[in-house]
């Protein structure tokens, strides 16, 4: 039988298949370190690393009294309680059955049944249209440029966000980069 601890405000499977915490445990600044290098090592390489993470996090989890682990991943890893929850997923062997899963977003679509974002509509008839004056075309470019960064943005969003396996810095750098390039498609308004 699955036993179900109460983490803050949420009830949660106890992943951890216990919430004992008198069993020989790392400490939680040794499993903090580690959990990072996982985290760290699993957007280079790949899944295994974020099972591993989900190892350290799911012991992490068993040393935390109820309702302090989502505050201790977030001021100690800097990673959301969905980011957590989803690699202590993947580390759960009643979940994958076994399974070998290729990406963090197969295993999203088919264990977690997340759904992909839905494909940007473009109004493409639009930019087939024979354009008479330089103001005229100059406006079409600029939505186009305009439209060929948010599709970009959007498709990185989904990599790069915390919320995905992505962090705070890459965000930041992602954000920065969308609002320069927009500064640059908006040249074609003046027709720079």
């Amino acid at each position: 039988m699955e036993k179900i601890i109460n983490d803050g405000d949420r009830i949660q499977p106890d992943l951890a298949g216990t919430a004992d915490k008198t069993t020989d445990a790392r400490p939680l600044t040794v499993l903090a370190d580690l959990i990072k290098k996982d985290i760290a090592a699993g957007e280079k390489a790949g899944l295994e690393h974020y099972k591993a993470a989900g190892e350290k996090l799911i012991e992490a989890k068993a040393q935390l009294d109820p309702g302090r682990f989502g505050g201790w991943i977030a001021d100690t890893l800097k990673i959301s309680r969905t980011t957590a929850y989803r690699y202590m997923k993947m580390a759960d062997a009643n979940v994958s059955h076994g399974k070998q899963y290729k990406s963090q977003r197969q295993f999203r679509k088919e264990v977690l049944k997340e759904k992909p974002w839905p494909k940007p509509d473009i109004d493409v008839e639009a930019f087939k249209k024979p354009v008479l004056g330089e103001k005229d075309e100059s406006e079409l470019k600029r939505k186009l440029a305009l439209k060929l960064i948010d599709i970009g943005y959007r498709g990185l969003v989904k990599e790069l966000h915390p919320d995905s396996g992505g962090d705070d810095r890459a965000m930041q750098r992602l954000n920065t980069v969308r609002e320069q390039l927009k500064a640059c498609a908006d040249k074609f308004k003046t027709g720079g």
